[in-house]
């Protein structure tokens, strides 16, 4: 079995749940704080969308590069946390903008951010899962 297309299913997989779940919080989040503009939540669900890959991605390879670690509960937030700081700033910062202006002009640099690093790190992920499999 090719290893990068099992990264890609655990992936996919991590990033299903998660939208699903995203689905029935973001609406139940806009009722709750009493939000009037129903326009802007393509836009969120998009920038929402864009930093679950990223988490995913990223939460995906560095949990088999601590697979056979002994205390890889202690150290997988000790090493995702930091390296997820850009997603977490890029998509708040994308929804900052988006609930402020109600479009995604203000919030460009920060969507090209999000996109960025997923691609980035969905490449790395499916090269390098191979090694990070057998070390």
């Amino acid at each position: 079995m090719d290893r990068g297309a099992l990264f890609l299913a655990k992936t996919a997989f991590n990033f299903i749940l998660m939208v699903l779940v995203e689905i029935v919080v973001i609406p139940l989040f806009w009722i709750l704080f009493n939000l009037r503009s129903w326009d802007v939540i393509p836009n969120l669900f998009l920038v929402t969308l864009l930093g679950t890959v990223g988490f995913c991605v990223l939460g995906t390879l560095l949990s088999a590069v601590t697979l056979k670690s002994r205390a890889r509960e202690l150290l997988l937030p000790l090493v995702l946390f930091p390296l997820m700081i850009p997603v977490i700033l890029g998509t708040i910062r994308c929804m900052e903008s988006i609930l402020r202006a109600g479009a995604l002009g203000d919030a460009l640099p920060w969507l090209r951010l999000l996109v960025g690093f997923d691609v980035i790190f969905l490449t790395v992920g499916v090269l390098i899962f191979d090694w990070v499999i057998e070390v």
